[in-house]
């Protein structure tokens, strides 16, 4: 992502252990410890908080939304340029897969060849968000996104 307080990009992994979430108020800590966030290959600390347990509804596989603020439908300050999405947990990927922020090629590992390590798994889903804001193709998978209040003014090109 793009950081607009230092114009950098950023990287950024979102990591979760397939342990069992849930709605139970004495399970919390548990439910919050399957999930880690690293930036730029450190993991970072963060601080937790709740209005409720959980959700124990339904997932409605229609709108998943990226950076969305807490209310309302923007993304918040920051853009998007490559989302990747494994099936698996990668925290134990994260040092080879950020790469000291050097540059290398997703589509490489999709396809086992080029820089990238062709010991990591490729991706379930890969995104290059830099050509359309209606249709992003899934170059991985057939996960396709629609663009849902993306103009054209949100797409980003010039990322390493």
């Amino acid at each position: 992502t793009d950081d607009p307080l230092t114009n950098n990009w950023n990287h950024i992994m979102v990591t979760y252990d397939g342990g069992t979430t849930g709605a139970s108020s004495g399970s919390i800590n548990d439910y919050y410890s399957r999930f880690s966030i690293y930036v730029n290959g450190v993991e970072e600390s963060v601080t937790t908080s709740q209005g409720n347990f959980g959700y124990s509804g339904s997932m409605e596989g229609v709108n998943y939304r990226f950076g969305k603020l807490v209310s309302g439908n923007y993304p918040k300050d920051g853009k998007l340029n490559q989302l990747a999405i494994w099936n698996s947990d990668q925290s134990s990927n994260i040092l080879g897969l950020y790469n000291s922020g050097n540059v290398q090629d997703i589509n490489a590992l999709i396809a086992g060849v080029g820089n990238m390590n062709t010991n990591y798994l490729p991706p379930a889903h890969y995104y290059e968000i830099e050509t359309s804001h209606t249709l992003v193709s899934d170059l991985a998978g057939t996960a396709h996104f629609i663009g849902y209040n993306f103009t054209a003014t949100d797409l980003e090109d010039d990322a390493p």
